[in-house]
């Protein structure tokens, strides 16, 4: 679906000159759901949680503050 939303991303021209930030961009959603698949059956489900908690903090206080 990443890839999916990249091209379509790059026919409407949302990227324009930045279309080399778009491919490190799917690069690393490919390589993260991949990872996150292995992890989420090595890790607790109360730990998954924790850990999305975490992320979601430190995205809003990014938000707030810079």
């Amino acid at each position: 679906m990443a890839l999916a939303g990249t091209v379509v991303h790059l026919i409407q021209q949302t990227f324009s000159n930045e279309w080399t930030k778009a491919v490190f961009i799917e690069i690393g959603v490919i390589g993260g759901a991949q990872l996150g698949a292995r992890l989420s059956e090595r890790i607790k489900p109360k730990g998954i949680i924790r850990a999305l908690a975490v992320a979601l903090l430190l995205a809003g206080t990014r938000l707030l503050f810079f």
